[in-house]
């Protein structure tokens, strides 16, 4: 059937998400380390609340997300008018996408990076210029920042970078957003803020506070756990956030996310529990990895890529799947020969490293 459809959908790449294992051999539970998760789960106050308004979902969610706005401005020192809340940090950044880029405009974009930046370009019409990382694994803002042209209306930013887990420290940062021309939007997408330990890590809020074209992306999907729930936020000019609240459907979110987001936004102590436990976890794995002779990219996030090369990562993946544990291949990302793996809890390290030694020793199948 010849049916009219968007052009530009044909530029569009299918989004390849985390596979989930099957049981390993001898009955090994299942252990899904593709799509960095937490593996602490939510915290006891955010299941209460979840099971305390199970009766209440009959009713439509809060359009205008007025409490968790007014928790996340007063966390961040904003006004809730300079935040917008979606569903899903993904939402956020399709909504940015949407109000500024069409047919004939330009995104720069740093590779290899999230998928969704290209994706949501490309849904729009418009043109995209990808920026080689650097050598180190984290954007070159002077190359990405040389790369912006007058049809350049949006610049996406992953920091720390997906999926190499590098930061891009504050001096870049500033000298990179003094360079921009008059016009240009900067999204600096930070899902994995809450994991950074580098003191050099920029406060790119401080330029949302100072009304500069910066859109600071968050999400509630990683430290807190509530990736099924789907909550992310922005924090931009209160002009912008006008904009995407325009384009943003009423009812993006549901009643059940916005307030598991409010509970565990209140809930501190757990919070800092699982960023302790996660931190203390990456640190064992990476000396793990260490010791074993494994190549990695030390990470600022809750993951850590493992270079396999001379070996594709999809293969190395499909081994370590045999132990029942899925990591994530990154051939989708244009970073062959890599896998990504999600930091698990510290009870779950000694057969993730056992595995990984393991597939490692086997070696490339014949």
């Amino acid at each position: 059937m010849a049916v009219w459809y968007r052009k530009a959908l044909e530029a569009v790449p299918a989004y390849e998400a985390g596979r989930a294992p099957a049981a390993g051999s001898g009955g090994a539970p299942p252990l899904k380390l593709s799509s960095n998760e937490s593996l602490w789960g939510p915290s006891p106050a955010v299941q209460e609340r979840l099971r305390a308004l199970a009766g209440e979902v009959y009713r439509y969610p809060d359009p205008a997300a007025t409490g968790l706005r007014r928790a996340l401005a007063d966390a961040a020192g904003l006004d809730p008018a300079q935040v917008v809340v979606g569903n899903g940090a993904d939402e956020i950044l399709r909504l940015v996408t949407t109000v500024f880029l069409e047919a004939g405009t330009e995104a720069v974009l740093p590779a290899p990076s999230f998928a969704a930046y290209r994706l949501y370009a490309a849904l729009a019409g418009a043109a995209v210029r990808e920026v080689p990382l650097g050598p180190d694994g984290g954007m070159d803002l002077e190359a990405m920042a040389a790369a912006v042209s007058s049809r350049t209306r949006v610049v996406f930013l992953c920091n720390p970078n997906n999926p190499t887990g590098v930061v891009t420290p504050r001096a870049a940062w500033e000298r990179f957003l003094d360079r921009l021309p008059q016009g240009v939007v900067v999204v600096s997408d930070e899902a994995y803020r809450e994991f950074v330990t580098d003191p050099a890590y920029p406060d790119t809020l401080a330029a949302v506070r100072e009304g500069r074209p910066v859109i600071h992306v968050r999400t509630f999907s990683k430290l807190y756990a509530l990736a099924g729930l789907r909550v992310g936020w922005a924090a931009l000019p209160a002009g912008l956030a006008e904009l995407l609240w325009r384009a943003r459907d009423p009812f993006a979110n549901n009643s059940l996310g916005l307030a598991a987001a409010e509970a565990a936004l209140a809930d501190r102590a757990w919070t800092a529990h699982v960023q302790a436990e996660t931190l203390a976890a990456r640190r064992r794995l990476e000396e793990g990895l260490s010791r074993r002779g494994l190549r990695f990219t030390p990470s600022q996030t809750n993951f850590v890529l493992l270079d396999v090369r001379p070996e594709s990562g999809s293969a190395f993946a499909a081994r370590l799947e045999t132990a029942g544990i899925a990591v994530r291949a990154t051939e989708s990302f244009g970073l062959p020969g890599h896998v990504r793996i999600t930091v698990p809890p510290a009870a779950h390290l000694g057969r993730l490293l056992e595995a990984l030694e393991a597939a490692q020793a086997e070696g490339p199948r014949s």
